[in-house]
């Protein structure tokens, strides 16, 4: 019963959700970035599809909370699949790619719900082999920035420079910009979680400052936010109410924002939070579908796998080539939906997805223990994020999904209690 009204009230708050959604899409997104092809051709035939649609899913949706691949499927629904939803009316876009994502995410949710969990567990603790290898790529990736790169100043905490500067940072070697992402995403939030769980405070703010640091080297503003993000994803998992309170956390962001937009108090935040993180991924999915489903399909000739190709199907890379049909030359990339399709189609947005959720699964399983859980339910935030905007396989190489697995893995939460 308790459940029941927890699933009424999260589906009352995803209403209201989407209804503020298209609300700033009318009055703020088409007015001001109508020339990015945010147009206004309301269907409303589709308008109450998407509702359907809203209201089916958030009838389906796991909200117990108790695994990481709960967290992610709602975090997938909240910052993709409810934007896709409302872009869909507002733009009159393509049903049947519309349906492709309704049943590719519904794939996922089964499997999350329904595979079983295997017992992956190490008889002997690693940790001291774990940190050894964590300090030691540590070591190399701030050692070789500075060295390229000198000292950096502090010029970086003005967001209107960051593109400027980022493309003038020399990495090394090109295996640095795996390790630089690696120890971003993965080791020093590692020990951020650790230390928060274990309340630790000078490792966290050593690690917090390796962060900002970091950040300060490469200009990835991602960066930066993700040890305020990480925090308080923990402390609202721990009271079992992450679901609700990031619906009202995304709630609060677009209101703010509309705020700061009509008063002219700010620019950069509404066309952040709004457009760069909501919409514009939502658009580029769409576009992604209009371009290959007229011109074929790429079949992986653009990725790790292109090496089996003697040439590639296209001749420019399909994120530039979006970027200079859509976007005047900048590179538009998309999330693991669009990129599947851009691979194989429909079918390519049900097999990835099906891939995705044995991936949560693996994670799911070797969360073995409480402390596991709790640090892997604030780590798969961030990849479902990074999903919205990248391919699923470069999350797993690049974006170093595959790489976290390892650590959660080798970790042992029983031998380590005070890091």
């Amino acid at each position: 019963m308790k459940l029941e009204k927890k699933r009424i009230k999260i589906s009352f708050v995803l209403i209201l959700y989407k209804i503020l959604l298209e609300f700033s899409y009318i009055y703020y997104v088409n007015p001001v970035y109508e020339y990015m092809g945010f147009t206004y051709d309301l269907n409303w035939l589709k308008f109450i599809e998407s509702y359907i649609f809203l209201i089916f899913i958030a009838i389906n949706l796991p909200l117990n909370e108790t695994k990481p691949s709960i967290i992610a499927v709602n975090v997938l629904n909240i910052i993709m699949i409810i934007p896709i939803l409302s872009i869909y009316a507002l733009k009159n876009e393509a049903r049947v790619y519309l349906y492709g994502i309704i049943i590719s995410f519904f794939i996922t949710i089964i499997i999350t719900k329904l595979f079983p969990e295997i017992s992956i567990r190490l008889k002997f603790s690693v940790n001291k082999v774990l940190y050894l290898l964590l300090i030691i790529n540590t070591i190399v990736v701030y050692s070789t920035l500075l060295y390229y790169n000198g000292i950096p100043s502090f010029e970086l905490l003005d967001f209107n420079k960051v593109y400027k500067i980022r493309g003038t940072i020399n990495y090394g070697f090109r295996i640095m910009k795996y390790l630089v992402v690696w120890q971003a995403n993965i080791i020093n939030c590692f020990f951020i979680t650790l230390s928060f769980k274990n309340k630790n405070k000078n490792t966290l703010i050593l690690m917090c400052v390796l962060q900002l640091l970091l950040y300060l080297l490469t200009s990835h503003k991602a960066f930066l936010f993700y040890p305020l993000i990480i925090v308080i994803i923990m402390i609202f998992i721990k009271k079992k109410r992450f679901i609700i309170f990031s619906i009202y956390g995304i709630i609060t962001s677009i209101v703010v924002s509309g705020f700061l937009y009509f008063t002219k108090l700010s620019i950069m935040i509404p066309a952040l939070v709004i457009n760069r993180t909501l919409f514009l991924p939502a658009q580029i999915s769409f576009q992604y579908y209009k371009y290959f489903s007229n011109n074929g399909f790429t079949l992986l000739s653009h990725s790790i796998f292109s090496k089996f190709f003697s040439t590639p199907v296209y001749n420019i890379h399909p994120i530039k080539l979006i970027g200079t049909v859509y976007y005047s030359g900048n590179w538009a990339n998309t999330g693991y939906l669009g990129d599947a399709y851009m691979n194989f189609g429909i079918f390519g947005m049900l097999f990835f997805s099906f891939i995705l959720g044995v991936i949560l699964k693996i994670i799911d399983s070797v969360s073995n223990s409480y402390d596991k859980k709790l640090i892997s339910s604030a780590f798969i935030v961030i990849f479902m994020i990074a999903l919205t905007n990248i391919a699923l396989l470069t999350n797993l190489l690049n974006g170093g999904l595959l790489f976290y697995i390892l650590v959660l893995y080798l970790y042992n939460s029983r031998n380590i209690k005070n890091i």
